[in-house]
């Protein structure tokens, strides 16, 4: 499949890495499920998690232990079974970051992960409850 996104001009898409988000998708791009994970700089921590459907939609996604080296997901049974997933460990977990006034300005939505099953590229966003995370966690506080 080819797409021609905004950021990246046209890219070939391989139909096994497509990611399908289950359940209400992404906050606030709930019409949206399409996606696959763009590794652009093989040496930074952070990539791209391009939208299929609306190819100017695109976020910056990377592990949250970059942020918080303890950052600690733990999902009920009912969002592992959606995922299709029998542990955490399962997944892959990133976040998505925030960049506003330059690097001293980078922040991740701990509050909120990507849970991406990989072997069944599923993946949602669900917002931990019971946690201190924040929604914008600076990573040079």
């Amino acid at each position: 499949m080819k797409v021609n996104t905004t950021r990246f001009g046209f890219i070939d898409v391989d139909e096994e890495n497509i990611i399908h988000f289950v359940g209400s998708g992404i906050l606030g791009f709930g019409n949206l499920e399409k996606f696959v994970v763009l590794d652009v700089d093989s040496s930074s921590p952070f990539k791209w998690l391009q939208s299929l459907e609306k190819p100017e939609i695109a976020f910056i996604i990377c592990d949250g232990k970059l942020f918080l080296k303890d950052y600690n997901v733990v999902l009920p049974k009912s969002e592992l079974k959606e995922l299709s997933m029998e542990s955490i460990n399962d997944s892959v977990i990133q976040v998505i970051v925030t960049i506003s006034g330059g690097t001293n300005k980078i922040s991740g939505n701990l509050k909120a992960p990507i849970i991406i099953n990989p072997e069944e590229k599923k993946a949602k966003q669900i917002i931990l409850v019971n946690t201190n995370y924040k929604i914008k966690h600076f990573l040079f506080e």
